[in-house]
């Protein structure tokens, strides 16, 4: 049996422990390149593929994605999430604030900011930092009470395997 979700069908049971097929009417045009395009069939496609830091609830509620946890400073600018541990990208490569910094950092280049997620951040997110390995701390241009709710749209990628192939070698994976 599969179940249609607008526009999307998704098979009830994966085919083995390590397969999932999902059939979709078709591909966002930046394919695999999570930062081309928000909306459908985009946000279907690529959040089955990629985790955020935090993700919309019910209700639009912002809750926890990779991020356990997350505290903001008393200026309202430095939002520092804590990270889930044990989580690995597709490739076995851990998660970390490494790897956050790296895509936030990646989407302020020249490069990433001409992307529409790119485009979001750039009146958002002045800088991003590590402060541990599963600390991340993500400093706003101006004090933003709802930043959690600004990156539920930034898709995290592995950064060696985004840096390896390219943008579009990695779309096309």
């Amino acid at each position: 049996a599969t179940v249609a979700v607008a526009g999307m069908a998704l098979a009830t049971a994966p085919t083995s422990a390590e397969t999932l097929k999902m059939g979709v009417r078709n591909l966002p045009p930046g394919q695999g390149n999570p930062y081309s395009g928000r909306g459908i069939p985009h946000v279907f496609v690529w959040t089955t593929f990629f985790d955020n830091l935090t993700v919309l609830g019910e209700g639009g509620v912002v809750q926890p994605g990779l991020a356990d946890s997350w505290s903001v400073s008393d200026d309202k600018m430095t939002w520092t999430f804590k990270l889930k541990t044990g989580v690995t990208f597709h490739n076995g490569a851990p998660l970390n604030a490494a790897a956050i910094k790296a895509t936030f950092d990646w989407l302020q280049s020249e490069a990433g900011s001409t992307t529409v997620i790119g485009k979001n951040l750039a009146s958002v997110v002045a800088s991003a930092s590590v402060v541990n390995d599963t600390t991340v701390a993500i400093t706003t241009k101006t004090p933003n009470p709802i930043a959690p709710r600004e990156f539920v749209a930034v898709h995290i990628v592995e950064p060696g395997a985004w840096k390896d192939l390219g943008v579009e070698g990695f779309a096309k994976q």
